[in-house]
C-alpha cells in the first residue's frame, strides 16, 4: 500500500498550499518550506525524482 499511496500522492497532490504560522517573518525559509511539504504530502521534495527513477529501474 505504501508505494501505491506514494504514486497516488504524486498524481493527485502536485500543489500544496502552505500557510505559515504567525511569527515575525511573513515568509518561510527553504528548510521550513521543505518540512511543511513533507508533512502535508509525505514527499521529500529534495531527491524525490532520483528515488522514483531508482525504483522504476529496480522494477525493470
Amino acid at each position: 500500500m505504501g508505494s501505491r499511496l506514494a504514486e497516488w500522492r504524486l498524481r493527485y497532490l502536485p500543489a500544496v498550499t502552505v500557510i505559515p504560522s504567525a511569527r515575525r517573518e511573513a515568509w518561510l525559509g527553504k528548510h521550513e518550506l521543505r518540512t511543511a511539504i513533507r508533512r502535508a504530502t509525505g514527499i521529500d521534495m529534495i531527491g524525490q525524482r532520483d528515488k522514483i527513477a531508482a525504483q522504476e529501474e529496480d522494477k525493470s
